[in-house]
């Protein structure tokens, strides 16, 4: 820059953004610096309009590029200074939305500081759902890249009973399914997972998965929300994988319980198999593996009378095909998949 480029780090006036003259001022304006830079004889500076924070920080610092990006980057704050940027109305609406948000956002701080907020007889909180959702998306649609099928196979409503393989300790297996029929499923229904008895154990953690819509793991509970048609996952292997090596755990599939089995025939709830690929990767150390869900078709199983549910040779065989269907599906989608991380 020559010393003459010195003299435009100048201050200038405030421009009053509805007013059309001071517009055209500014186009002006901005055409002489161009011009002024396209020839590098500047002798006297144009008549300063305004202290406008933006251009007086523009004009400080473009010393520090060179003489085409300099002129590039003029052009283009030129053609910005257009009608829309300083039209009245546009910042009105942008003023308009700034304050609603707050609003709203004050509005719901002192709603959960007072307890002016409403939860279902479960404990589940939409707000807080809405509040972590976008965490749940990122991990869905970004980290782990999760791909689903059959998802046809999930009813538009009524009750229903997710049978899944588990990865292990953690109940990332269980938010991704659950984000999976929320955002996928055209009914966008909630699922109730029925996480295990040693998590009231981890503070905070049972408050925050009660407040998610999730419900604490015993029949009577299932068998509730079953009987309120509502869509209910359980993960009957529990903790039988959990520290086993990787091979292993693909190996080794088997349930830890049959209650499912006595749920699903005492509330006439059909089952759909859940298999999760990718999960046992990311176990302990979230690392962004490449996920599967595939969601089986539902197994139909009668009402059962007491005799029924009371036979284990029922109850067994009920079981062994769905961990049969389930290991299927898991070995179908393994032999396709090339990289824990690509899929």
């Amino acid at each position: 820059m020559t010393s003459g480029d010195e003299n435009l780090n100048q201050e200038i006036v405030d421009i009053s953004i509805s007013d059309e003259v001071e517009q055209d001022k500014i186009q002006l304006e901005i055409e002489e610096f161009i011009k002024q830079i396209n020839t590098r004889t500047i002798e006297t500076s144009p008549e300063s309009l305004s202290k406008h924070p933006l251009r007086k920080y523009i004009r400080k610092n473009l010393n520090r590029f060179s003489e085409s990006l300099e002129n590039g980057m003029l052009q283009r704050f030129k053609t910005s200074v257009g009608e829309d940027l300083f039209d009245k109305d546009t910042w009105k609406g942008i003023f308009y939305m700034l304050n609603y948000s707050l609003e709203y956002q004050s509005d719901l701080l002192k709603r959960r500081i007072t307890g002016n907020y409403e939860t279902d007889e479960w404990g589940y909180d939409p707000e807080v759902l809405q509040f972590v959702k976008p965490l749940f998306d990122f991990l869905y649609k970004s980290f782990w890249r999760v791909e689903t099928s059959g998802m046809e196979n999930i009813p538009d409503e009524g009750r229903a009973l997710l049978i899944c393989n588990h990865s292990g300790y953690l109940p990332w297996d269980g938010v991704m399914i659950a984000t999976t029929i929320y955002n996928e499923h055209p009914n966008q229904r909630l699922v109730r997972t029925l996480y295990d008895l040693s998590f009231p154990s981890i503070p905070f953690i049972s408050i925050v998965l009660m407040k998610l819509g999730q419900v604490l793991i015993n029949e009577e509970n299932c068998i509730r929300l079953l009987e309120q048609d509502e869509l209910v996952s359980v993960f009957p292997e529990r903790y039988c994988r959990t520290g086993m090596p990787i091979r292993d755990k693909k190996l080794s599939f088997k349930f830890g319980y049959d209650g499912f089995v006595h749920m699903s025939m005492m509330t006439g709830a059909p089952i759909i198999p859940v298999s999760i690929v990718g999960a046992d990767e990311a176990d302990v150390i979230p690392l962004p593996t490449k996920w599967f869900i595939d969601f089986g078709k539902a197994i139909q199983v009668e009402d059962g009378c007491m005799e029924s549910i009371e036979n284990a040779d029922i109850v067994s065989m009920v079981s062994e095909q769905l961990q049969k269907n389930i290991k299927t599906m898991n070995n179908s989608r393994l032999s396709l998949r090339q990289s824990i991380y690509f899929g």
